[in-house]
């Protein structure tokens, strides 16, 4: 077996404060309670986040900008 390493994982405040408040730790455990959010796992009753998963599921929630006409298309061409 293998162990786990503690760096690796988050626990449910340090989530909500990578998250600096925007999520608060009752809202990740009701995500967690209805299958959303980051995956985690349970270890001797304690809850942890793989940061792995913490950045995945960032990764997912990332959202695009998306122009609604053309003179946006191009002030955001002339931004990037």
């Amino acid at each position: 077996m293998t162990a786990i390493n503690r760096k690796d994982y988050l626990s449910l405040s340090q989530l909500a404060e990578r998250w600096d408040g925007f999520v608060v730790k009752g809202t990740i455990d009701n995500w967690r309670s209805q299958g959303k959010g980051p995956e985690f796992v349970k270890f001797g009753g304690k809850i942890l986040y793989p940061i792995a998963a913490v950045t995945a599921y960032e990764t997912i929630a990332l959202r695009k900008l998306r122009p609604r006409n053309r003179k946006s298309s191009i002030a955001l061409a002339l931004v990037s």
